[in-house]
């Protein structure tokens, strides 16, 4: 069966942080990515079973992604930010996805709640978030693996 790393670049998100990691329980693997937090972040991600490394982003997102992806175990990488939440349907597809085996990239339409009220009307870049990690190199210093015109709960791209 394949298996999943699921990664968090953090800085000081210990009010995400335990929720974040309860959603992404389908995964193998958590591997927080922390740039040196200042509050309790590294010992909440921990504590739930979490890996963390400790590295400074030096403002190069780009370059703090393909060291996650580096530094995970499995051969699927699943990217989410620690304000970000996979509801259980969506864990569901993830993993019954991974597990057909096909050889794609996945973008994962996201909703963006305010203040845990109904989906806002502005939604972002559909970003790429799970991937073989041999496959995929992030590029430059932001918000990497975007595509804006994604449709749908899942939108593949064949590598």
């Amino acid at each position: 069966m394949a298996k999943i790393s699921t990664l968090i670049l953090a800085k000081n998100e210990e009010r995400n942080m335990a929720d974040c990691i309860a959603s992404v329980a389908f995964s193998d693997e958590i591997l927080v990515i922390d740039d040196f937090s200042t509050d309790r972040t590294k010992e909440i991600a921990e504590s739930l079973g979490a890996r963390v490394v400790q590295r400074a982003m030096n403002g190069d997102w780009g370059g703090q992604q393909t060291f996650a992806i580096q530094a995970a175990t499995y051969e699927w990488v699943f990217f989410i930010d620690a304000d970000e939440r996979v509801s259980e349907p969506l864990a569901k597809e993830i993993r019954a996805t991974v597990e057909k085996g096909e050889r794609n990239a996945y973008w994962i339409k996201r909703v963006n709640r305010f203040h845990h009220n109904a989906p806002g009307l502005c939604q972002p870049p559909v970003p790429c978030r799970r991937f073989l990690r041999q496959r995929v190199r992030p590029p430059g210093n932001r918000h990497a693996l975007s595509q804006p015109e994604a449709q749908g709960s899942y939108v593949s791209l064949y590598l």
